[in-house]
């Protein structure tokens, strides 16, 4: 068996020497089989990585002192250096002729598949970082219920944690005015595999105030199952400026029109102003002119008397 690419080991449990190591280790790990057969304690003092050796002799042996055939993965230094992941298969039997307890193992390189998981892990990491802290909402619903949310859903529908969201039917959230919207966008993501939006839709929040998102659809997989991943660009700010500017604009326009209807007044006044300075002076003229006997004079009168009233008015107007 010394063709196997593993380490084939055996141990006396008495002493903890190596009695047997198979020509891989010398491949594998660098050392000589001399030391891994001579040196004391080898594969504690030497083989096993520092940080390691404070937890896998005494795992190991109470493995063994249980009779117990298992698996432990450890990381190993080898004799340049590196360090290795070892994946360790350790049993411990009784030889037939001599009634002696012999340990036997078998040791695989396993570095690749844990640099692999670490590296997947990282990602999963930084893919799950980016997805927390996007400022956009992404979420992932099935049969339209959320299964999960970000720390921006929260924002969008106000609701305290995203736990609080998992299970919520979205059509909670979703203003009557974009429902059918919704509903027919996500069946034919389902069916189609294609992506939709971005599409700008209503939303209510907890607390019944309105919110807006522009949408984006796209099939995946949660969990093996069919699902909808959703994500959604917060626009509500928008809406909320627009909306202010539209009122400035109508505030602007009806103080534009009464400043129109002022300067058609002032104009109006202005020239009826003019009318009646020249009625109350003529009207003045005539009456200096008649007898003060006339039963004109008192008609004459009323007329400048009411053009003055009229002329105080227009005076106000102006």
């Amino acid at each position: 068996m010394q063709g196997v690419d593993a380490i084939l080991w055996e141990m006396d449990p008495l002493t903890w020497r190596f009695t047997f190591v198979s020509d891989y280790a010398v491949e594998l790990l660098g050392y000589s089989i001399e030391r891994w057969l001579t040196e004391d304690r080898f594969w504690e003092n030497v083989i096993l990585h520092p940080e390691d050796r404070t937890w896998a002799p005494e795992y190991c042996r109470t493995l063994i002192q249980k009779g117990s055939n298992y698996g432990f993965e450890y990381r190993a230094v080898a004799a340049d250096g590196r360090v290795v992941w070892l994946r360790d298969k350790v049993s411990a039997t009784v030889d037939s002729a001599t009634g002696a307890t012999v340990i036997r193992g078998v040791m695989v390189d396993v570095s690749e598949r844990v640099r692999s998981d670490d590296a997947l892990a990282e990602s999963e990491a930084r893919y799950r970082l980016l997805v927390e802290t996007s400022p956009d909402v992404i979420a992932v619903h099935i049969d339209g219920r959320f299964t999960f949310v970000n720390r921006a859903g929260t924002r969008l529908t106000g609701a305290t944690h995203p736990e609080a969201l998992i299970g919520r039917s979205i059509i909670d959230f979703i203003h009557p005015d974009s429902r059918a919207g919704t509903v027919a966008r996500t069946k034919r993501v389902l069916a189609t595999g294609d992506p939709e939006g971005p599409a700008e839709e209503k939303f209510v929040r907890m607390d019944g105030s309105i919110a807006y998102g522009e949408v984006t659809a796209t099939r995946t997989l949660f969990d093996g199952v069919p699902a909808v991943q959703v994500v959604i660009h917060d626009v509500t700010r928008r809406h909320e400026v627009e909306e202010a500017l539209r009122a400035s604009q109508h505030q602007l326009q009806q103080a534009q029109k009464m400043e129109s209807v002022g300067r058609l007044a002032g104009g109006v006044a202005h020239d009826f102003n003019n009318l009646l300075t020249a009625i109350i002076g003529n009207a003045r003229l005539v009456l200096d002119d008649l007898d003060p006997d006339s039963r004109l004079c008192e008609d004459v009168g009323e007329i400048l008397s009411s053009a003055e009233r009229a002329a105080e008015i227009t005076r106000q107007l102006l």
